[in-house]
């Protein structure tokens, strides 16, 4: 900053007076404009009014509450299904009837896959299958175990003309 003063004009003869108190023309005390004070800057803060922020609302498909309770002491109950318990002589006819060739066959892959109901039958016919998947894969084994080992045996000739 510069300690240059602003030309003060006196009021009685206009004359234009640079420094002092008083008109240099005329003697005059000259009016004292006040003292220069550093000009500070002074920012004012507004706080802003709270505005929520907007909320995306999405829609939700209405989906209908499952039906489960406890009922029974049957934890996780559904009324769509049967849960009457299979009979002795109900699993007996089921073995019979899932032991039967090709129809067999198809009623245990349509009663294990969901084709009935009564969730306990369900769960037999998956037991059902899952048992006879691991007959077939011994079987499976034992063919080419058993092969393997024919042929291996196959190779010692045995020479009767000893005897």
């Amino acid at each position: 900053m510069s300690n240059v003063t602003e030309p003060i004009v006196c009021t009685s003869c206009g004359a234009v007076n640079t420094e002092g108190a008083f008109c240099i023309n005329c003697g005059t005390a000259l009016p004292t404009a006040p003292a220069a004070q550093p000009q500070t800057y002074q920012p004012t803060y507004t706080q802003p009014a709270y505005q929520p922020a907007p909320t995306v609302v999405t829609p939700v498909p209405i989906q209908e509450p499952p039906a489960t309770t406890q009922v029974n002491g049957i934890k996780g109950y559904n009324s769509k299904w049967n849960y009457t318990p299979i009979k002795p002589w109900g699993y007996f006819g089921l073995n019979i009837l899932f032991s039967i060739p090709l129809v067999g066959l198809v009623f245990l892959l349509v009663f294990s896959l969901g084709g009935t109901k009564k969730i306990n039958l369900r769960n037999y016919a998956r037991s059902y299958f899952c048992g006879l998947l691991l007959v077939l894969i011994v079987v499976i084994l034992l063919l080419i175990f058993g092969s393997a080992l024919m042929a291996y045996i196959g190779d010692f000739s045995f020479d009767y003309s000893l005897f």
